[in-house]
C-alpha cells in the first residue's frame, strides 16, 4: 500500500503478490489488493477483489464501502446505494457508512436523500469532519449558502483539508456579498492549488 501510494506500481504488485501467495483468503491481504488495484484504475478487478473479501469478513464494514465507490466510478448506482446502506446495517453506530451513503446519493444527484444521511452522520458523532464537508457541498451547489458556510467551517475547523472546500467557502460569501470573509478562505484555496479557476474567479469578482 505504501509503495502505491508512492505511484512504486511495480513494487506494489510485487509486493501484494508476495501477500496473496502466503495469505490468499485473508480479507485484508485482498483489502489491500483491490486497493492497489483500484489505484491503477483497474476498477473491475479491484471490486473482484473487494467482494471476495467482503465473503470472508462480512462484518467488515469498509469492504462495502470501497465496493460502493467502485460501483459509483463504474455507473452502476442501484448496486452501489446497496453496498453503502450494507455498511450501514452492518455499522449503524458509526458516522463513515452513512457519510459514504449521503455522498454517494449526492454522486447520484438525489440531494435530499444526501441531505438526510449526511446528517444522520453527523448525529451519531458531531466531530466527523467528512460529513460537515460533504453537507456543505450538497448545501452548496444548491446554492444554499447560508447553510453551506457553517458546515465548510466545521470540516475545516475538524482538520479536513480540501482545496475545493476552501473555494466554495470563498464564492459562498462572494455570492452572499461578503468579500472581506471570502478573501481569507479563496487565499487558502489557492495556497493548495494556485492555479485553481475557481479561487481566481472569485478574487477577481471581489477586486
Amino acid at each position: 500500500e505504501t509503495y502505491i501510494d508512492r505511484s512504486n506500481w511495480d513494487r506494489a504488485n510485487e509486493e501484494i503478490n508476495v501477500a496473496l501467495s502466503l495469505a490468499p483468503d485473508d480479507p485484508e491481504v485482498l483489502r489491500a489488493y483491490g486497493y492497489i488495484l483500484e489505484k491503477q484504475g483497474k476498477y473491475r478487478q479491484a471490486l473482484e477483489a473487494y467482494l471476495k473479501a467482503q465473503e470472508l469478513s462480512p462484518h467488515l464494514y469498509y469492504l462495502y464501502i470501497r465496493a460502493g465507490n467502485l460501483y459509483i466510478i463504474l455507473k452502476k448506482g442501484n448496486e452501489a446505494l446497496a453496498q453503502f446502506n450494507k455498511a450501514v446495517e452492518v455499522a449503524p453506530d458509526l458516522p463513515m457508512p452513512y457519510d459514504a451513503l449521503g455522498w454517494g446519493y449526492y454522486q447520484l444527484q438525489d440531494l435530499d436523500r444526501a441531505e438526510v444521511e449526511l446528517k444522520k452522520a453527523i448525529e451519531i458523532d458531531p466531530d466527523y469532519g467528512p460529513a460537515y464537508g460533504h453537507l456543505g457541498v450538497v448545501y452548496y451547489v444548491q446554492r444554499k449558502y447560508e447553510d453551506a458556510i457553517p458546515n465548510l467551517e466545521k470540516a475545516i475547523e475538524l482538520g479536513v483539508k480540501s482545496v475545493e472546500y476552501y473555494y466554495e467557502l470563498g464564492l459562498s460569501y462572494v455570492f452572499l456579498g461578503l468579500c472581506e470573509q471570502a478573501l481569507p478562505w479563496l487565499e487558502k484555496a489557492l495556497e493548495i492549488d494556485p492555479y485553481s479557476e475557481p479561487a481566481l474567479w472569485g478574487l477577481s469578482q471581489c477586486q
